[in-house]
């Protein structure tokens, strides 16, 4: 089909801070496209350089399965 959107099995959703740059990168990404997005974070707040060092990772993943609610 020409002009048909592709719907892939299997994809991806990122989102992650980056303090060094002062933004939150989005990527969303499956078998067919990739799409990236980033987002200024901080802006207009005082010493905004020290939140970088109390950042912590998330220790809990969630597995999103298609077609299903997610908790």
């Amino acid at each position: 089909m020409k002009g048909a959107m592709r719907e892939g099995d299997y994809g991806l959703i990122v989102i992650t801070p980056d303090f060094d740059n002062f933004t939150t990168k989005l990527i969303a990404a499956d078998e067919y496209s990739k799409y990236l997005t980033e987002t200024p974070i901080l802006e207009g707040v005082a010493n905004r350089e020290y939140y970088g060092r109390s950042a912590t990772s998330i220790e809990n993943k969630s597995t999103i399965e298609y077609g299903t609610e997610q908790k």
